[in-house]
C-alpha cells in the first residue's frame, strides 16, 4: 500500500521513483526496461544491479495503474511463462511515472520471512544488491532435500517430504557445509592426491 511504501522510502531517505530522464535515455537508445502492472505474472530477474539505472537493469512498476491503458504493448522476443504480461512488454511513454520495486517487495518475491529487515543504515542500492545476490529462500528450501536425497520426494508419495527424509537431508547438508568450510588442502603439483 502507498502508506507502507512512503514509510519505507522515508526510512531509506530516498525516492523509489525512476527519474524520467533515465527512461528517456533508455528509450532513445532502445535499451531494455521492464515495466510491470500488478496483474502481470512475470518479471525480470532481481539481480545485484537492481536500483542502479541507467547502468543496471531493474524490474519497474507503474506508480499509477491508471496509466496502464495508455502504454503501448510490444511483443517480447520470447514468452516468459504464462498469463498476463508473459508475451508483451509495456513501452514507457513521456509522463508515465515508474518506480523500482521496494526492498520489502523484493524480499517478498524472494521468499524471505515477513519480519526480515535490513539494518536502517543500509542504503537502497545496497539492499537491492544484497537481495539480487541471494537465492529464493522457498525454492532452495524445497530443492535442498531433493538434491541431497533424490528419493525423498518419492518416499512420501510425491511432493511432500517426510520428516525422516528432511532430517536426513539436513544432516547431509550439514556435512556438505562442514566439508566446504573445513580445512583446505594445498597440492604442490597443482592436483589433488587420491584418497581412499
Amino acid at each position: 500500500d502507498a502508506m507502507a511504501l512512503a514509510k519505507e522510502e522515508a526510512s531509506m531517505a530516498c525516492s523509489l521513483e525512476v527519474d524520467p530522464e533515465v527512461m528517456r535515455t533508455r528509450q532513445r537508445k532502445d535499451q531494455r526496461y521492464d515495466i510491470h502492472l500488478r496483474t502481470d505474472t512475470t518479471s525480470a530477474c532481481l539481480t545485484k544491479a537492481n536500483g542502479r539505472l541507467p547502468y543496471g537493469h531493474s524490474p519497474l512498476v507503474l506508480v499509477d495503474e491508471e496509466d496502464a491503458d495508455t502504454l503501448e504493448q510490444r511483443p517480447k522476443l520470447s514468452n516468459q511463462g504464462y498469463g498476463p504480461g508473459s508475451a508483451t512488454d509495456h513501452v514507457w511513454r513521456e509522463g508515465v511515472q515508474v518506480r523500482y520495486l521496494s526492498p520489502v517487495e523484493q524480499l517478498r518475491l524472494m521468499g524471505f520471512p515477513e519480519d526480515y529487515a535490513f539494518p536502517p543504515s543500509l542504503a537502497f542500492k545496497d539492499r537491492c544488491s544484497l537481495i539480487g545476490n541471494s537465492l529464493n529462500v522457498k525454492i532452495v528450501g524445497n530443492l535442498l532435500p531433493l538434491l541431497l536425497n533424490p528419493s525423498a520426494g518419492e518416499a512420501s508419495g510425491g511432493g511432500e517430504i517426510s520428516e525422516e527424509a528432511a532430517a536426513a537431508a539436513a544432516d547431509r547438508a550439514a556435512d556438505l557445509v562442514a566439508k566446504a568450510w573445513g580445512p583446505r588442502e594445498r597440492w604442490s603439483d597443482g592436483s589433488p592426491s587420491e584418497k581412499s
